[in-house]
């Protein structure tokens, strides 16, 4: 009888399905900004829109993120950059690149401009460039490389810049935190659980000390910056302001975030489990009904 209950044991230990506890994390902006070239010295940190364009003057979206924490034994699977999209010009359809900002002291929405940054890194190994449809909507672009650098340490996350490398005219907007579309990052991982492999530590004389990685956000600051009278007259003629932009409401709302992916894998679990403990019962019975026979 003994040996039964080792099996049945032994049986739910190693049928844990792998992943059970695969998480989905939503991680807000805390800094939202565009630079334009044409007007070097100037901030639009308190927009309702970034503009991406490369006429009548370039122009370059900057975004970075709250905190980001996750377990220790957590791994990625996938990082996904969601903005939303209205007002586009020229053409529907463009390319555009999403990739790490350069290394900057601070990345204040209220300060960054053209002339002090931040820009683009000059490492343009970790950048992401695709594709996309620039029709009004929600549009999710996967950066899974550019956070899996973060997290390692190989970049420091100092935020992201949007810009086009297309050949062609291309303008179009992304809503800001300051409205109810304001972009997200969402964050795909699973924690290694029983039944998965897992690396063998070598020992050493020194223990190492196990940190939550912790991916440091660009710090805002509570400045308010009051935009100079004497600025340049030529910033972006034909690009539309925010009191312009505000007259387009926000109609739609962020899509549902709450990822179904964990209580499906649980679920899972609960059904191999009840599957196990029908079969364990059933050994039982035949055991003991086997076990009266023979007596």
């Amino acid at each position: 009888m003994k040996k039964i209950f080792f099996i049945i044991a032994f049986f739910l230990l190693f049928s844990l399905p792998k992943n059970v506890f695969a998480t989905t994390k939503t991680v807000d902006v805390n800094n939202d900004t565009f630079i334009v070239i044409s007007a070097g010295n100037t901030s639009y940190g308190t927009s309702d829109h970034m503009t991406v364009a490369n006429t009548p003057a370039k122009s370059n979206a900057l975004i970075g993120f709250e905190t980001i924490t996750i377990p220790p034994e957590a791994v990625i699977d996938k990082a996904t950059l969601h903005f939303y999209v209205y007002d586009h010009q020229h053409t529907s359809n463009t390319n555009i690149r999403i990739g790490p900002n350069n290394h900057i002291p601070t990345f204040d929405e209220n300060t960054a401009n053209w002339n002090h940054g931040p820009h683009q890194s000059s490492d343009r190994s970790y950048d992401v460039t695709t594709s996309i449809n620039i029709s009004d909507g929600w549009k999710g672009i996967e950066i899974t490389p550019i956070i899996l650098a973060w997290q390692n340490g190989d970049v420091e996350n100092n935020g992201l810049y949007i810009t086009t490398n297309s050949s062609s005219d291309v303008l179009f907007r992304i809503k800001t935190k300051e409205t109810s579309n304001k972009p997200y990052l969402t964050l795909e991982y699973h924690t290694v659980v029983l039944g998965e492999d897992e690396p063998t530590a070598t020992p050493t004389d020194t223990p190492t000390p196990t940190n939550t990685p912790t991916l440091t956000p660009t710090p805002t600051t509570e400045a308010i910056v009051t935009t100079s009278t004497t600025q340049p007259t030529n910033i972006m003629p034909t690009v539309k302001t925010s009191s312009s932009s505000s007259t387009k409401p926000d109609t739609q709302t962020k899509p549902p975030q709450e990822n179904k992916k964990q209580s499906d894998n649980f679920i899972k679990y609960i059904f191999v489990l009840i599957v196990v403990l029908v079969i364990a019962i059933g050994v039982i019975f035949a055991y003991l009904k086997f076990k009266k026979i023979k007596s």
